[in-house]
């Protein structure tokens, strides 16, 4: 199990260089990369706290990336109607574009 995690570990260190090109036009971060692909690829608009929980990580880190990237018009906020305060994810155009 850990030679897994291990291999796994050096996989994701591989795969950032080899994009790592890519990431640096665009100006943004590794997660604000991360939760916009998770807007973009979502097969319905999430939420805040449904990107923490599929991604594991804490819903106030998944908070601060999407203002940075609402900040930089790549997404915006949509009502939604089964929560009056977690607001839906979409994606703008530029956003979209970024990911394809």
């Amino acid at each position: 199990m850990i030679r897994l995690i291990d291999g796994l570990a050096r996989l994701q260190g591989r795969l950032r260089g080899v994009f790592a090109s890519a990431r640096e036009g665009s100006g943004l971060s590794d997660m604000e990369h991360t939760v916009l692909a998770a807007v973009v690829e979502a097969k319905s608009a999430p939420t805040v706290p449904q990107i923490g929980r599929s991604l594991g990580h804490p819903r106030q880190v998944i908070q601060r990336a999407a203002n940075a990237l609402m900040g930089k018009a790549l997404i915006v906020l949509a009502e939604n109607p089964d929560h009056k305060r977690a607001s839906l994810l979409l994606p703008t155009a530029a956003g979209a574009a970024i990911q394809n």
